[in-house]
């Protein structure tokens, strides 16, 4: 090959100074077991992708890129396009790719060595599979049982394995750490941003201003604080034992919130007494045609003495709204947008943290709740959100049911202890008799 045809790896591609620790680890392979706990914005994956092809032309065989899905995967490695408008994928130069799948996200190098990215929720992926490396993106969020399925095959072929991530509270990610800190074995490094000065102390300023402290605490300086991600908090005290509700009580008055399912999701009906503020039992179903649906919904609007429902307007919902309020004369249309869907949430992630209100102990809306996480975005934006792989929808439906609720119980009205009072002040006694007019 000449001289103009060579090609250097890594490729387009020049370290910083705090990412120099690592590459030179990397590169001589003393040890074989690499944690980064690097702050978010760090470049943990770029830094690790770009060495990778150059370890695919030293040893031929397979390599694996593990994210915790498949989604992730596609959005953090295969379609990532940095700040410079660079692919990731183009750190791998086209004159040394044989092939590229992308359904399997899959790239193949002339010398028959391929790198392929795998989402791990899907174990059975990785079931057969004899990788000569593996990058772990995000391996907090993993389970743990990914790498003790993997480890035995490196063991035996003498592969290498990074585990890159940012904390998340201290489970399987912090105890990989704490156990490996002081092994010469292992190439360990937490970096802060007082390491990297990547981030200008304006742009800290900013980001402390739009998280919770936890999270920035966790995000920028690598603590690993339990519950930091956690978007709902307090979900155990505003937890009540007995079975919920499924029918109305005598002069309450109650709210409901649908959320309408789509596709493969549920539509989930929230019933909530305004009385007491307990949610009632909610129900859960999929699968079925329109006019089933509509029928559900319907009956559980009649059952509970026509409430004012606050139901999805998004998609899917916006004919079945059109169709019900010819029947539901109260129904608040809710249209889901980024920032009407955070204002959502965040209200009543504010009545579960002041426990004001009291939910049902439905191992499902509990799950759901709990898997909610606040989530940046690139630019340092706050969102929240449950995992790809798991369903939003009985927290969609409480959230919209809540929506509006007064800031206290209402008191309840006995209209006929009211017509008492009022027939007693109407009476008037006859001065001269002493008897009533």
């Amino acid at each position: 090959m000449s001289e103009s045809n060579k090609i250097e790896l890594p490729h387009a591609f020049t370290p910083r100074e705090y990412q120099k620790p690592f590459i030179r680890a990397f590169r001589d392979l003393i040890v074989k077991r690499f944690i980064l706990v690097w702050h978010r914005r760090a470049g943990k994956d770029k830094t690790c992708f770009v060495e990778l092809p150059a370890k695919m032309f030293e040893r031929i065989g397979a390599y694996y890129y593990l994210a915790p899905t498949y989604k992730q995967g596609k959005k953090i490695i295969w379609d990532n396009i940095d700040n410079d408008g660079f692919q990731m994928l183009q750190h791998i130069p086209k004159s040394i790719v044989k092939r590229r799948n992308e359904t399997e996200m899959r790239v193949e190098l002339v010398n028959g060595a391929y790198v392929q990215i795998i989402g791990t929720e899907n174990l059975d992926a990785l079931m057969g599979g004899n990788p000569m490396g593996i990058i772990f993106t995000e391996y907090s969020l993993h389970t743990p049982e990914v790498w003790n399925m993997l480890r035995p095959i490196l063991a035996v072929n003498g592969g290498w394995a990074i585990f890159n991530y940012t904390p998340r509270g201290t489970n399987h990610a912090y105890k990989l750490l704490k156990e490996h800190e002081d092994d010469p074995n292992w190439f360990t490094q937490v970096l802060t941003v007082d390491d990297t000065h990547v981030l200008t102390p304006e742009d800290l300023e900013e980001e402390k201003k739009s998280m919770p402290r936890d999270l920035y605490e966790q995000e920028y300086y690598c603590k690993f604080i339990d519950g930091a991600s956690q978007f709902f908090k307090g979900i155990e005290k505003c937890i009540y034992t007995e079975e919920p509700y499924e029918q109305p009580e005598l002069l309450h008055e109650y709210k409901q919130g649908t959320d309408l399912g789509q596709v493969n999701d549920y539509t989930v009906i929230t019933t909530i007494d305004l009385n007491t503020f307990k949610v009632g039992k909610q129900e859960r179903f999929n699968h079925i045609d329109y006019n089933l649906q509509k029928s559900k919904i319907l009956a559980k609007y009649y059952q509970f003495r026509s409430p004012t429902m606050t139901a999805d307007n998004t998609g899917i919902g916006i004919p079945i709204l059109d169709d019900l309020s010819k029947e539901i004369t109260n129904l608040e249309r809710y249209t889901f947008t980024e920032k009407t869907r955070m204002n959502l949430l965040v209200n009543l992630q504010i009545l579960i943290e002041q426990q004001k209100i009291k939910i049902p102990n439905d191992p499902i809306l509990i799950q759901e709740l709990k898997s909610f996480e606040y989530i940046l975005g690139a630019k340092g934006k706050v969102s929240a959100g449950c995992p790809e792989n798991l369903h939003d929808d009985t927290v969609m439906s409480l959230a919209l049911a809540v929506w509006g609720i007064p800031d206290k119980p209402l008191e309840i009205i006995n209209p006929y202890h009211e017509m008492r009072l009022q027939a007693i002040n109407d009476m008037s006694i006859d001065d001269k008799t002493g008897y009533l007019k």
